[in-house]
């Protein structure tokens, strides 16, 4: 791996103020060649790439939640839902991570699709857990899984709605 960095001016894009730039050419994988910026001119090689490396994971978080959750197709316009849509979409991330630790754990296999260009991949992406989780959903109605736990819940609902339509008519 070789680095090279350097204080530069981008005109274009932030006028009169340098910025730092990383260039890291690896002799392994597909991008040869990789180049980071930092708006702080004084900030040294190593703690960019350090920075950038901690918040990788955040980002792909982001990216996950967005392409397979729907954050950001969220139809939510008032304050109050715009304000839980985000950390409900986080909770199920959190659920659907923690399902498929312990369904692993318990000998669940995970769904992969069969592709030749990923046949080096030995690791289980978000798509992999989220493919999982709707075959292991798909095997019977929601509503019939729903059931089997808690069948008191459904025949409550049911019985109480006309006492509920009496309360409110009165």
């Amino acid at each position: 791996m070789q680095i090279k960095t350097a204080e530069v001016q981008w005109w274009s894009v932030l006028g009169a103020p340098s910025i730092r730039v990383v260039l890291l050419r690896c002799t392994t994988g597909t991008l040869p060649l990789r180049a980071f910026l930092c708006t702080d001119s004084k900030t040294d090689a190593a703690s960019i790439l350090t920075g950038y490396a901690r918040r990788w994971s955040i980002e792909v978080y982001f990216f996950e939640v967005k392409q397979f959750l729907g954050l950001c197709a969220s139809r939510a316009r008032l304050e109050w839902a715009v304000r839980r849509t985000a950390p409900c979409v986080g909770l199920l991330y959190g659920v659907l991570v923690m399902w498929f630790w312990e369904q692993s754990e318990r000998g669940l296999q995970a769904v992969v699709p069969n592709r030749p260009w990923y046949g080096h991949k030995d690791a289980v992406s978000f798509e992999d857990i989220l493919r999982t989780a709707r075959v292991a959903l798909g095997r019977d109605p929601l509503l019939a899984q729903v059931e089997a736990l808690a069948p008191l819940r459904r025949v409550y609902r049911r019985a109480a709605a006309p006492f509920r339509a009496m309360r409110h008519a009165a």
